[in-house]
């Protein structure tokens, strides 16, 4: 019984990945380095429910400047993919070519969007 849900427990996580090879190719490893160069330190406008907020991508993984978000983590998951996390919940932000935009569904399951503040 134990061995029974030490391989379920081993298996379950491999379903968020429809393809790990794909995922992990080295062009998908280099475009997610990419972007993740691109944010580290750079501001944003999060605009939600018609109101907007500025916050940034530290080199640390953290988000600052927005403190309803202090305790919110970035990944960089894909060449065009970031994902926030929260306490106890996740966000995924959807970049544009250009990463100079996202769109995203918020913590409350609203269609959202932003784009990045040229200081």
């Amino acid at each position: 019984m134990k061995m029974l849900i030490v391989l379920i427990l081993l298996f379950i996580p491999s379903l968020g990945f429809s393809d790990p090879l794909a995922r992990f190719m080295p062009e998908t490893v280099a475009g997610s380095v990419a972007l993740k160069n691109k944010l580290v330190g750079t501001t944003w406008v999060y605009k939600w429910r018609g109101r907007e907020y500025l916050f940034s991508f530290a080199a640390d993984g953290s988000v600052s400047k927005l403190k309803s978000w202090s305790m919110v983590n970035w990944v960089v998951t894909a060449p065009n993919e970031v994902v926030l996390e929260g306490v106890s919940d996740r966000m995924v932000l959807l970049f544009n070519d250009q990463a100079t935009g996202f769109t995203s569904i918020d913590w409350d399951g609203q269609k959202t969007s932003g784009g990045i503040v040229f200081e």
